[in-house]
C-alpha cells in the first residue's frame, strides 16, 4: 500500500510499477495457490500428489514469477548503478 501511495517521476515509474507487479502476483500465489497445497497435506493426501502440485505450480505460475522478477532487475540494477545507489545480488 506504501509503494502504491508513493510519489513517483517519469524515470521511476516503469520500476514501480514492475515491482507492484511482481509483488501482487506472488502475493496472489501465497494466499491462494499455497493454501491449497497446505489442505492436501492437512487432508493427508499422498506425497506424490503433494509434489506433483508443486511441480504444477511451479512449471506454471513459478515460470510467470520468475519473468516477472527478471523484468523488474532489467529495470532496477541500471538505474542503482546510475544513481549510485549500493546493492548485493544473490
Amino acid at each position: 500500500k506504501k509503494i502504491k501511495e508513493l510519489q513517483v517521476d517519469e524515470e521511476v515509474k516503469p520500476i514501480i510499477t514492475a515491482a507492484l507487479d511482481l509483488f501482487e502476483y506472488a502475493d496472489d500465489i501465497q494466499k491462494k495457490d499455497f493454501l491449497i497445497i497446505a489442505k492436501m497435506i492437512d487432508e493427508g493426501k499422498s506425497e506424490e500428489e503433494i509434489i506433483n502440485a508443486s511441480r504444477k505450480l511451479d512449471d506454471t505460475k513459478g515460470m510467470v514469477l520468475d519473468k516477472k522478477y527478471e523484468i523488474v532487475m532489467n529495470l532496477l540494477l541500471p538505474y542503482a548503478d546510475e544513481n549510485g545507489v549500493e546493492y548485493k545480488t544473490f
